[in-house]
């Protein structure tokens, strides 16, 4: 069962927060405790997750809320030498389960990352304007429930086939858990862009091109799937933007989007190559296409529209909590 806590005085010392994950991980576990974990984001963007698997006859929840504590004593320790801005809230993700799908091992736990750590720069408009930074880039999910299907242009896909289509388009190398719900945290992701031009890019190529579900598991589904070229991309995007804002633009209404489409094409058309030959040859999309969807991804897909998205299109059955290591004040 998933649990989790909204602390909004985390800091001031009036919140017991180890008993009370640990009385919310009792109380689900009572449906199934053959494991378990927690997640949550710390100040300055970095992730904290605990997953437990408890030997025979133990406490599954004093278990897992003694290792999470202890991680995250650790980082808050390693923060305090550092500049970082207090949170203005902080929320834990939970869940405790029963093996039904998988076996109980701490790969196979909640909450599920799909992809590794990776460090992406972020775009934020401030009421004084445009700002980006470095951060690190991560995605939870923990998942009660069934993934039984999810449409890929047109087909709807099982939960196997979209984890070797999302290791492909995500650049996953390494194996990932069996689970479905490892899965679900990896559609999130790929559809989690606002802000970050190397994400949007990469949901656009999908939305504009539509490259065969096949080709894609040869890795012949585009540049982007090399991601060299999806570097080189959000490196033009990037300075682009940078250009457009520091002249002025915004991307407040339709106007600006559409403005800094043709913005962006051009530029693309211009230094990226590899991208320019394979829309020309991909008589049914375009580079205008691929520009706008970028840039509307950018604006829009927040991390609430992408879980949105998700289940409008999901078949099976779902009780979902995630999180974002950008989106760690939302």
């Amino acid at each position: 069962g998933n649990f989790g806590m909204l602390v909004v005085a985390l800091l001031d010392g009036s919140v017991d927060v180890s008993g009370i994950l640990r009385a919310m991980a009792a109380t689900t576990a009572a449906r199934g405790g053959q494991s378990g974990g927690i997640v949550t984001v710390m100040p300055d963007g970095s992730s904290v997750r605990e997953r437990h698997v408890p030997t025979k006859r133990s406490d599954i929840a004093a278990g897992l809320v003694s290792g999470f504590v202890r991680k995250m004593r650790v980082r808050a320790a390693s923060l305090m030498f550092r500049a970082h801005a207090k949170p203005s809230c902080s929320f834990f993700l939970g869940h405790t389960r029963f093996a039904t799908s998988s076996a109980p091992t701490v790969q196979e736990s909640h909450p599920h990352r799909f992809s590794d750590p990776q460090r992406v720069k972020i775009w934020r408009r401030h009421a004084l304007g445009w700002e980006h930074q470095a951060e690190v880039h991560e995605v939870f999910a923990t998942h009660n429930g069934d993934l039984d299907y999810w449409p890929l242009f047109g087909v709807q896909r099982t939960q196997k086939e979209l984890g070797a289509w999302l290791g492909r388009v995500l650049h996953r190398k390494s194996p990932i858990a069996g689970c479905d719900s490892v899965k679900v945290a990896g559609i999130i992701e790929l559809l989690r862009t606002q802000g970050v031009w190397c994400l949007s890019l990469r949901l656009a190529a999908q939305q504009a091109a539509s490259p065969s579900f096949d080709a894609t598991l040869k890795g012949e589904g585009g540049p982007f799937l090399h991601q060299g070229a999806l570097a080189e991309a959000a490196g033009v995007a990037d300075r682009a933007f940078a250009d457009y804002v520091a002249k002025g633009g915004d991307l407040t209404g339709a106007s600006d989007i559409s403005a800094f489409s043709a913005i962006l094409g051009q530029a693309l058309s211009s230094q990226c190559h590899s991208l320019t030959s394979f829309f020309s040859s991909h008589g049914s999309s375009s580079l205008g296409e691929f520009s706008n969807k970028s840039v509307v991804n950018f604006v829009s897909n927040d991390l609430f529209s992408a879980l949105s998205h998700f289940l409008s299109d999901a078949h099976g059955s779902f009780g979902i909590s995630t999180c974002c290591t950008l989106d760690r004040n939302a």
